[in-house]
């Protein structure tokens, strides 16, 4: 599957699952760089990046795709955005769905002023 094929297998899931409301896709972020998220939930400050390739050495894991992946998440954060990362077996298996659904519900759960659950495991 190709990574613009990972993208709309998970954009298809996210509808699927009602989860769309205020979705962009390739949403431009950064006001001087050219960074754009793969998804994106602007008014929320949420994205998913689909992470292709990551088994078969593709940019996201030679050295070079991994440092700039690390800066333009970096910048992200540093902006305020919250980015969860996906691999393509995520994308297949289900589990991208769950971390966007999380995502979202955590974002809600903020603006309600709701704590979420915490994790089951502590570090």
């Amino acid at each position: 599957m190709s990574r613009s094929g990972l993208e709309a297998s998970l954009v298809n899931q996210i509808q699927k699952a009602g989860l769309d409301d205020g979705l962009v896709l390739e949403f431009r972020f950064h006001p001087e760089r050219r960074w754009r998220f793969d998804l994106a939930w602007p008014e929320l400050k949420l994205a998913c990046e689909v992470h292709g390739g990551v088994f078969t050495r593709g940019r996201h894991s030679r050295p070079k795709g991994m440092l700039n992946d690390m800066e333009k998440t970096s910048e992200a954060c540093i902006m305020g955005w919250r980015v969860v990362l996906v691999s393509s077996l995520e994308v297949r298996n289900g589990q991208a769905l769950d971390r966007v659904r999380r995502l979202l519900e955590s974002s809600q759960s903020e603006a309600e002023g709701i704590e979420p659950p915490a994790s089951e495991e502590s570090v």
